[in-house]
């Protein structure tokens, strides 16, 4: 009797893992998106909401926040509060005239030059605002029309503690902005679903509404972290709250446009997810936090190991193959001829692999779950099909980047502890 055995190799086995894990993960947000896919219906609950808008330096993106909260369709009264750290620059000419007609309350928190950081202008704004809904609004973000009457609603349920409009990139130009477009559809539609299973523990600077009490009762949001946002929404789900989201309800904020900014932004984003994870580890895998303890925040982690893996795997892919290259042209005495003969017929010869089926499977499945989902933000066809053609560049150039940022996020989160206003762009 003959034996016969399959040798995996290590980098096999842990392809055919990951693979796994994105088919389950993908087949897992199609059904959630599917089964629970309607919005909270529009409620007549208006209560009243204080908007705070933090200002530093801002005179250029001042002027369409504040008009953007001044132009919602929502009965119940507003108060918008903005509150400037020091500025520099004309904002608070801005706001002195907009006070002047009566539009804002204009909180000065300190002598020009002399900035505190976002975090204590949060807390000013929240300790002064008269209603018990709070708005959040950075300044280089805008909200649509709509966003207070969608999202309000869900705060007729008592253990909602805040509720998020999804955002979109206001209006992309470069390429860099166009592929951060495709990776906040994706991301926000993830976090919509995640929202459905009470697994999402994100807020977000572009008009998230808090309940007031809540965020007294956690003590509001906290300094020396790089993710305030992230923060407070750990905090509040210690406490119990959940977060909901709306497809309804969207924001728009300005992307990076240059590639040291993008730099800037994501690495601190890492670090203030490394740092809160170290602070909430007690939440990971424990069943008392449900879907995010037992699957969200153990996928986040996971996620990060296989971005960095794919790096390395993909370095050693094209080092191996200059290597063969290389060899190849040598032993033939650089006959160029035959060696782009052989690529061409190495690559018309398909591979039938496992890991290929796989990888079929994986892309076919995401490119199902991105099209219902754009269509949930409604993406018109021609965006739809610009993100189609996009895509390729965000999983290859966007992929590599992001997991170099990955990388250096540690040694980021150490430079850069407890800084005041951490400017990405």
């Amino acid at each position: 009797m003959v034996e016969h055995f399959v040798i995996i190799d290590f980098l096999t086995l842990v392809s055919l893992m990951i693979y796994f894990f994105l088919i389950y993960c993908a087949i897992y947000f199609l059904y959630i998106s599917i089964k629970r896919s309607r919005d909270l219906p529009t409620t007549l609950y208006h209560p009243g909401i204080s908007v705070i808008i933090p200002v530093y330096n801002e005179e250029e993106n001042i002027h369409n926040a504040i008009t953007s909260v001044m132009e919602q369709d929502y009965s119940g009264p507003i108060e918008i509060l903005a509150v400037d750290d020091g500025s520099t620059d004309g904002s608070r000419k801005i706001l002195k005239e907009y006070e002047r007609k009566g539009f804002i309350r204009f909180i000065k928190k300190n002598k020009p030059g002399k900035p505190t950081g976002k975090v204590s202008s949060l807390n000013l704004g929240i300790k002064l605002a008269k209603h018990d809904y709070i708005c959040v609004l950075d300044c280089d973000s805008i909200i649509e029309s709509n966003v207070f009457k969608e999202l309000i609603g869900y705060f007729e349920n008592p253990k909602v503690g805040v509720a998020v409009p999804i955002i979109k990139i206001y209006k992309p130009e470069t390429l860099l902005e166009k592929l951060q477009s495709v990776e906040y559809t994706l991301s926000m539609c993830i976090r919509k679903i995640l929202s459905n299973v009470g697994g999402l523990f994100m807020t977000h600077g572009v008009g998230t509404i808090f309940r007031k009490k809540a965020l007294i009762g956690v003590g509001g949001f906290i300094e020396g972290t790089q993710t305030e946002d992230l923060n407070i929404a750990l905090k509040l789900i210690e406490r119990g709250y959940i977060i909901k989201s709306s497809f309804n309800a969207i924001g728009y904020t300005v992307a990076p446009k240059k590639l040291k900014s993008l730099y800037l932004q994501r690495v601190r984003w890492n670090s203030g997810l490394i740092e809160n994870l170290i602070w909430y580890k007690h939440m990971i895998l424990n069943r008392e936090y449900g879907n995010l303890g037992l699957f969200v925040l153990p996928i986040n982690i996971v996620g990060s190991f296989i971005m960095v893996y794919t790096l390395g795997l993909m370095a050693y892919e094209v080092v191996k193959n200059i290597y063969y290259d290389v060899r190849d042209l040598t032993l033939t005495n650089f006959d160029f001829n035959y060696f782009v003969s052989q690529k061409i017929n190495n690559f018309m010869n398909f591979d039938t692999s496992i890991l290929t089926i796989l990888g079929a499977i994986a892309l076919i499945l995401f490119i199902i779950f991105f099209y219902y989902m754009s269509k949930k933000i409604n993406l018109s066809s021609r965006e739809l099909i610009k993100s189609y053609l996009l895509l390729p560049l965000y999983f290859t150039i966007f992929f590599i980047l992001s997991a170099v940022f990955y990388i250096v996020s540690p040694y980021y989160a150490k430079k850069r502890w407890n800084k005041g206003w951490l400017k990405d762009h």
